[in-house]
């Protein structure tokens, strides 16, 4: 039996309380995916992907463990990042320096390597932080990444969690 994959630039994280759930951030470039990824991984949710997330059937997310992308201004959010930046290549960008660190350099859990996609959070740039559903799975994140990434962790934890009747 062949299977269909094909890709959606967004990242993935996998639940602590159900490692077989994940998250599907979705947003334009620069609306904080990887910035929101990297506090999901820092508090305990598990790698499946970033910037490309691979869907087999339809719901089905592959773990694909390419390196993230961390820029200048996510290390200001994540400055626990700092250590493992010396052994990751480093390219130019107009947004300034990109460091591409692979996942298992992270001491961060790894997803199964096949995660079903639970839910759905649609990012998007503000000054003000605001989560509100949209769908039965899907809730839209209105946040400044430098600002709100730990709360808005917190906050979609909190509301995932409740979401599965847990």
């Amino acid at each position: 039996m062949s299977s269909t994959v094909r890709t959606v630039h967004a990242s993935a994280a996998s639940a602590p309380w159900a490692p077989d759930q994940a998250v599907l951030l979705h947003g334009p470039s620069l609306a904080g995916k990887s910035v929101l990824l990297l506090e999901l991984l820092r508090t305990g949710w598990g790698f499946v992907s970033d910037d490309t997330v691979p869907i087999e059937r339809e719901r089905r997310l592959l773990s694909y463990r390419r390196p993230i992308g961390v820029r200048e201004r996510t290390l200001d959010v994540h400055p626990w990042l700092r250590p493992f930046l010396a052994a990751a290549p480093s390219f130019r960008t107009p947004t300034g320096t990109t460091w591409a660190v692979h996942p298992a350099a992270l001491p961060v859990r790894r997803a199964p390597q096949r995660t079903e996609w639970s839910w759905t959070v649609v990012l998007s740039p503000a000054a003000e932080f605001e989560l509100h559903r949209i769908g039965e799975h899907s809730w839209r994140l209105a946040f400044d990444p430098a600002r709100h990434a730990r709360q808005a962790v917190a906050e979609l934890s909190t509301t995932l969690n409740a979401s599965t009747g847990t």
